[in-house]
């Protein structure tokens, strides 16, 4: 069987490469031989048209001029190498989950060809492709992780080839943002942290390409960016804050909100007192430190290692303990410590429990020309107070009980002759009730100076009476005392102030003082306001503390219209009385900058909401803003008239807030607005007066 005639061209050896290409020489019968010069052999052979898989199928066949032994030749195979690959992607920017592919493109190589993949991220690290088969990688589903350079190496038997790389990048994101709070401090409600601290927030949420952020405080943009920082943050700043990431290329949006919660320390410093409990025979040791946030914690403990008492469980705002007062040592001290997230530095407060030195004392004095007689005790010095009360001889109570000093009075008569009354005693370090004694003998007067009659008062060296009752009066010891003995002096209050004028600023709250010198009798000080009204506990308004020897009246809210002028304290007792006179002057704090408003326009087609914003002129202190409307005119109606009244829609707004979101408008209706600045109760000059226009909205804000 004869074999097909070799199909010979310059084309067909130029693709065998290992041929050169020269002019075949044919020759035979039929002019169909084709010989092939090989240029490392510089012999000929017989090209076969023969082709499988990559492989030529060559027949060996003698010089030119030379005989064949056979008709069909030596039979040989040769190999070609592998050219450089390239990489195919079917899409370079996928989004991430949908489908792509890549394919490792070759022109030339001998078969079997071998295909090895190759992935390098985005920090550098190479690794192989799992979804490789062959020269494709089939990727069903793209996730982020597929993002980098692709390349791919083809290897037969005669040599291996690298592609150039390609490089995948999957577009995602952005996933919902991470925010980081510094310092950090988390709560149950969520992130804290002190006034006056700089505290940094930062948004970061994965995305490609990179997310663009931005901030809102309680659903007002505040910054655009990655990072929001609060230099000297206040309580005010506590609220929501939220994160809007975008993504520009896929316009998709994810946003996350936090809770900020700012921790400041109530005002001044906690304060301690002790008293009495069950009826005198305890100690009561008070501590309070109110307000701030969250409130602080107190508790009791020893002022030193060994001293009387022991730690106590904290509780918020106000700590109290109770102690056995027969088993306190006198001069014990006690202290009160507190703990608050804000508190830099301890804070403690000291109270000391002391018994009274010595014993109570009792004495008599005749008032007004001895038409009353007054009987007075005193125990001073313990802390707390003792409880004095005085008794009949028969044990009856007379009158009611009081801390320190107890005066009895009543008209004079000569039934009391003769007549024994005691002064009890109580205090929480003593174990039982002291007491002194106080007996009458009789109603004829004697002067202190020591004559017999006295038709008019006997006056001292510094013009005060000093009248008692002769008789004796039997001392803490039981010893017998003599009128002239005791020196007992009578005399009007006399009232001192810290200061006699006290000025202020409107809103505030301020405290007037009137201090009583220790004079006998005792007396309690009263106070008139400026409208010469007497003066009562009114929470709302007024606040009194009284002391046995001073009294303090706070003055709330101060309002320069109402509660500027003079006040007075007064005091009276049986032998006379005093008043002074405190002025208070309430001041207006200085007006603050003026405003212009920069833009106001409708946010939406539905001109229900506008946005505001606003700059002011000038320096001066201010507290905030607020915003009024009034009715400009209606659709179809004519213009409202001028003057009307303005209503406030948005007040307390923040100092330093330069704009407003303003809803619930009536889309039928032209409004007119205004802002004022506002230092405390000071109103500055309102802004001149403009009606929104049409604007488009902000679709990055409205969209959260």
């Amino acid at each position: 069987m004869s074999r097909p005639a070799p199909v010979c061209g310059r084309v067909a050896l130029a693709e065998l490469g290992i041929w050169e290409s020269r002019a075949p020489v044919c020759s035979g019968p039929t002019a169909a031989t084709c010989f092939a010069h090989h240029s490392s052999t510089q012999g000929w052979q017989l090209l076969g048209p023969e082709r499988v898989s990559g492989r030529r199928r060559l027949e060996s066949c003698p010089l030119q001029g030379q005989r064949s032994s056979s008709d069909s030749g030596v039979m040989e195979e040769r190999q070609v190498p592998v050219s450089k690959p390239s990489v195919r992607l079917s899409e370079p920017t996928p989004v991430e989950n949908s489908a792509a592919w890549a394919q490792c493109g070759l022109e030339n190589g001998t078969g079997p060809v071998q295909f090895v993949w190759e992935r390098e991220g985005r920090g550098g690290a190479r690794a192989g492709v799992p979804e490789a088969d062959g020269s494709l990688v089939n990727l069903t589903r793209v996730s982020r992780n597929h993002t980098g350079w692709y390349s791919c190496l083809a290897r037969n038997e005669v040599n291996e080839q690298r592609s150039d790389r390609a490089w995948l990048d999957v577009i995602y994101g952005p996933d919902e943002p991470m925010i980081n709070i510094t310092p950090y401090a988390v709560t149950e409600r969520g992130f804290s942290a002190v006034e006056l601290e700089t505290v940094s927030l930062l948004c970061q949420a994965p995305s490609n390409p990179p997310s663009q952020y931005v901030w809102f405080y309680n659903n007002s943009q505040v910054y655009a960016g990655p990072q929001f920082t609060i230099s000297k943050i206040l309580r005010m700043h506590t609220g929501y804050y939220t994160c809007l990431a975008q993504n520009s290329y896929l316009n998709t949006r994810t946003k996350a909100t936090v809770t900020l919660t700012v921790y400041y320390l109530p005002d001044s410093s906690p304060t301690c007192a002790v008293l009495p409990a069950s009826n005198y025979t305890d100690l009561l040791l008070w501590c309070s430190w109110e307000g701030g946030s969250p409130a602080a914690a107190l508790r009791w403990a020893p002022s030193a290692p060994g001293g009387a008492g022991s730690e106590a469980e904290p509780t918020l705002s106000n700590a109290t303990q109770i102690r056995v007062g027969a088993q306190t040592p006198d001069n014990s001290t006690f202290s009160c410590r507190a703990t608050h997230p804000a508190l830099r530095a301890a804070a403690q407060c000291n109270v000391t429990v002391v018994l009274p030195p010595g014993e109570p004392r009792c004495f008599a004095v005749a008032t007004r020309n001895n038409e009353y007689l007054m009987l007075s005790c005193a125990w001073e010095g313990g802390a707390p107070r003792a409880l004095l009360w005085w008794a009949a001889g028969d044990g009856a109570v007379l009158g009611s009980s009081e801390e320190n000093a107890n005066i009895l009075v009543f008209k004079s008569s000569g039934t009391y002759s003769g007549k024994e009354f005691v002064c009890r005693a109580k205090h929480p370090l003593s174990a039982g009730s002291r007491q002194c004694q106080l007996k009458l003998a009789a109603q004829q007067q004697h002067c202190l100076s020591g004559s017999l009659a006295c038709p008019e008062p006997c006056l001292n060296a510094a013009g005060r009476r000093e009248f008692i009752p002769t008789g004796t009066h039997t001392g803490p010891g039981g010893g017998v005392f003599t009128g002239q003995e005791l020196g007992i002096r009578e005399e009007a209050p006399v009232l001192v102030t810290q200061r006699s004028v006290v000025s202020v600023y409107e809103g505030s709250d301020v405290q007037l003082t009137c201090v009583l010198k220790a004079t006998y009798p005792a007396s309690e000080i009263t106070w008139y306001n400026n409208q010469n009204q007497q003066v009562w506990d009114a929470p709302q308004k007024y606040l009194l503390h009284r002391e046995a020897s001073w009294s303090n009246l706070t003055v709330r809210e101060t309002d320069g219209s109402r509660d500027s002028g003079q006040y007075w304290c007064s005091a009276t007792n049986a032998v006379g009385g005093a008043q002074i006179p405190i002025t208070l002057n309430v001041q207006r704090y200085p007006s603050p900058p003026n405003v212009t408003i920069s833009k106001i326009l409708y946010n939406s087609r539905q001109r229900t909401e506008i946005d505001l914003q606003w700059a002011t002129q000038g320096s001066g202190d201010l507290t905030g803003f607020i915003v009024e409307q009034r009715l400009s005119r209606r659709s179809g109606a004519k213009q409202a008239p001028a003057g009307g009244a303005w209503e406030t829609v948005a007040g307390q707004i923040e100092p330093q807030v330069r704009e407003h979101k303003l809803g619930g408008l009536d889309p039928a209706t032209q409004y007119a607005f205004r802002i004022i600045a506002v230092n405390h109760r000071t109103r500055g000059y309102p802004s001149e007066v403009k009606t929104p226009g049409e604007g488009a909205g902000d679709a990055a804000l409205r969209s959260i």
